[in-house]
């Protein structure tokens, strides 16, 4: 064979190799596993799930939003990225465009509507294993829980903007756009049909430059779960949530594709002689392309990952093997521009319409117009009102008596559109009667009144109060319950739990006496409970507890120390 013959067959070889490489470096990069975690009291990683009966009664929950609006506040919440750290971005330049694509559903009308869809970017000119440019940006809300469930979905891409020329103009577009048309916080109609269709073009043509996918479905607080369920569920809570990417290998970026690694033993013994053919491809794509390293491939050992508010940090050191997002969940907050924003739903559409056609604009469509605004303002009124319970001596959304005594406050604060109608107030007692209600004071935005007796026995019933939103009448009650403080030492077990690390504590007490419980402590710090019968549940590390019960009264009782068993 002569030397033309042996440079052309070099070329020939140099050639498949290079279309080789091109091929595995061009094929979509794999989603990998994806993990999520909520950060515990100690800062440190552990299960998002929990069974499904605390959320009757924790306090962290969201619940979903009362229909009568005697909701204390517990259905207000908002979700914020608190930031982000992303590896292995795949532009070869090392300089990377970011979007962030996060589309959030509650069944509500059951519509196209229920589902609001978030743009945050595009973030320019990242760099490789660096953080997003973005801190602690709202994703959702602050609004009101209106349905069971949310279904959050997170899409984070990467451009190269050199492959594609569309992709260029798209983020051009979207960056010049974004205030105007409320990309980052689309609320109305208008601008939620806009955000959508630009969020599935995006799905539609990049579906090659997806690096984080991720589906979530938060479960709500709601009264009428049962309280003897095992299934564990994602919680709506007040918490901190961490999402963590394992990346995978794919062909020619992995020594051990075929062959699989494990404790320095193969698990697919053929798929050696295979690994050893692809040694040289292999060899070649790891040194001239970003994939991923042998620790972003190995499963994440979230015990070894602590939380602060810089990040994550693994041995002092910020944790940089994987990429990983935070989000804050948020309870509470003021949920009425948001209930302004989506009471133009129904109306704006067609009032668009009248505006973009001179010849409708007759005195018929102009009353039509007119009338429609007004229904519009009445909507608003109802979605903003809101009454919670908020004396010295409520707890979730109770009032509590204290036995033998003669009189009680009864306070609830409420919105400025609430017309309270102070004289049709009454108090219902199960067992006893002769009870009075005063009307003690009254502001735009709080009312109170003095419940009295001679002196009051235990007891079980309702304050009921009427009032109006604009023509509209309604009626709010509280349960009442009139109980002894706490006394003694309360009966309690500890018994260790067979799918994880954890403890669960069984407080008894009376059926009065679990609802009057105010807070938990385990030294010195508050834990979440559930109530099931005359049964206080709560879940702990500590093999050798002592908690202490604070009921609405200030009454501190504790529980022996205890041995998990």
């Amino acid at each position: 064979m002569d030397c033309t013959t042996n440079r052309q067959w070099n070329m020939k070889k140099l050639s498949l190799i290079t279309i080789l490489i091109a091929l595995l470096t061009a094929c979509a990069a794999p989603l990998g596993t994806i993990t999520v975690h909520t950060v515990g009291d100690d800062n440190k990683l552990m299960s998002p799930l929990v069974e499904s009966k605390q959320l009757i009664n924790d306090q962290n929950t969201i619940f979903k939003t009362e229909q009568n609006g005697n909701s204390n506040g517990d259905d207000v919440f908002a979700i914020y990225l608190t930031d982000t750290y992303l590896r292995y971005l795949k532009d070869w330049g090392g300089i990377n465009e970011v979007l962030i694509v996060v589309e959030f559903t509650e069944a509500v009308t059951g519509t196209t509507q229920d589902t609001i869809t978030k743009i945050l970017g595009p973030y320019n000119n990242i760099a490789d294993a660096t953080r997003a440019p973005l801190l602690n940006k709202a994703l959702y809300g602050p609004k009101k829980m209106e349905s069971d469930l949310l279904t959050m979905n997170i899409k984070v891409y990467e451009y190269d903007l050199e492959e594609n020329e569309n992709n260029a103009a798209m983020l051009e577009f979207i960056a010049g756009s974004a205030s105007t048309l409320a990309l980052a916080d689309p609320v109305t109609l208008g601008e939620i049909k806009i955000a959508k269709e630009i969020a599935q073009t995006l799905i539609r043509t990049n579906e090659n430059d997806l690096v984080v996918n991720m589906d979530f479905d938060f479960v709500a607080g709601n009264k009428k779960y049962k309280n003897y369920s095992k299934s564990r569920v994602l919680p709506l809570k007040d918490s901190e949530l961490v999402v963590v990417k394992q990346e995978a290998c794919r062909i020619g970026t992995c020594w051990d594709y075929f062959s699989n690694y494990t404790d320095g033993v193969p698990a697919n013994g053929p798929g050696v002689l295979t690994d050893i053919v692809m040694l040289v491809p292999t060899t070649i794509v790891k040194a001239t392309t970003d994939v991923a390293d042998a620790k972003s491939l190995e499963p994440l050992k979230a015990e070894e990952i602590s939380v602060t508010d810089d990040g994550l940090s693994k041995d002092g050191e910020a944790f940089t093997d994987k990429t990983w997002l935070r989000f804050s969940i948020v309870k509470g907050g003021d949920p009425s521009q948001w209930a302004v924003r989506k009471a133009l739903y129904p109306q704006e559409e067609e009032i668009n319409k009248l505006l973009r056609n001179p010849n409708a604009l007759t005195v018929e469509n102009m009353k039509a117009m007119t009338s429609r605004i007004e229904k519009i303002q009445q909507e608003i009124a109802q979605l903003n009102a809101d009454i919670q319970l908020k004396s010295k001596l409520s707890v979730n959304g109770t009032h509590f008596i204290p036995k033998n005594a003669a009189s009680s406050s009864l306070c609830f604060d409420h919105s400025e559109n609430v017309d309270v109608l102070t004289n049709q107030a009454v108090l219902f007692l199960d067992a006893q009667s002769d009870q009075t209600v005063t009307l003690t004071s009254q502001s735009k935005s709080s009312t109170c009144y003095t419940l009295a007796k001679s002196s009051f026995t235990n007891d079980t019933g309702k304050f009921q109060v009427n009032y109006k939103i604009g023509k509209q009448n309604k009626t709010a009650s509280f349960p009442v319950i009139v109980a002894d403080a706490l006394a003694g030492t309360p009966a309690a077990t500890c018994s260790k739990n067979i799918d994880d690390n954890k403890n669960t504590i069984t407080i008894t007490l009376t059926q009065t006496g679990v609802k009057q419980v105010e807070s938990i402590q385990l030294n010195g710090h508050t834990i979440p409970f559930s109530i099931e019968g005359d049964k206080i549940k709560a879940t702990v590390s500590d093999a050798n507890p002592t908690l202490a019960l604070t009921d609405v009264f200030d009454t501190t009782v504790s529980t022996l120390s205890l041995t998990c068993n």
